[in-house]
């Protein structure tokens, strides 16, 4: 189970702003790859795994080899070339965050 608020970027993140940071990453999956391809339906599955552990709600936690997946998907978007400057930083942002705490469930 994670504890809140998790510091991130020099600031202190509470509930409320994980699951956004979560929820974002998972519409923008959505909407800008194939869902249908096995990684990105593995990125999806872990991220909502993600949201339950920081709703407290336990949860099966997904294989390391799943979370390895996501965890290259999810730098796989951080390092897209998008137009729009706020929504590269926030895609970016949201990200490093998932990645961050994924890596923490993980040890």
């Amino acid at each position: 189970m994670l504890k809140f608020s998790l510091k991130f970027q020099n600031r202190i993140i509470n509930l409320e702003q994980a699951l956004d940071f979560v929820g974002f990453v998972i519409k923008f999956i959505e909407n800008h790859f194939n869902c249908n391809l096995e990684r990105y339906r593995i990125t999806i599955d872990v991220l909502n795994k993600l949201c339950l552990a920081i709703k407290g709600i336990n949860d099966h936690k997904p294989e390391k080899y799943k979370c390895k997946i996501a965890i290259d998907v999810l730098s796989e978007i951080a390092e897209l070339q998008i137009k729009n400057e706020k929504e590269l930083k926030k895609i970016r942002e949201s990200a490093a965050f998932c990645k961050i705490v994924l890596d923490r469930c993980n040890n």
